[in-house]
């Protein structure tokens, strides 16, 4: 599941399968599936972007540096809309739940 949905949703998944039978609550949620999330970064140019920030030597020896460009990137696909076809999956997927 990991390689459709990544790490901290197929977790979810799987505590929801195996702890909802022992009344632990487990917060629900909606995942996007990897790939859509790749092609979202591919088509609004934030991977190329994402890739050359990374490339900076200093993102992995300076802590500081690191959260500045965390928190630039993270602000940068908040920012960034979904393309209307990608909306458009995700609003019907999202109402089929």
């Amino acid at each position: 599941d990991v390689e459709y949905v990544g790490g901290k949703s197929a977790s979810l998944g799987e505590m929801i399968s195996e702890l909802a039978s022992a009344d632990v609550p487990v917060p629900g949620g909606f995942s996007t599936t990897a790939h859509a999330y790749r092609l979202f970064l591919a088509q609004s140019g934030l991977a190329e972007e994402i890739d050359t920030l990374l490339q900076n030597p200093e993102v992995y020896t300076d802590v500081r540096k690191l959260q500045e460009t965390g928190k630039y990137i993270r602000d940068k696909i908040l920012a960034t809309p979904f393309s209307p076809e990608l909306e458009r999956a995700m609003l019907e997927s999202w109402e089929s739940v």
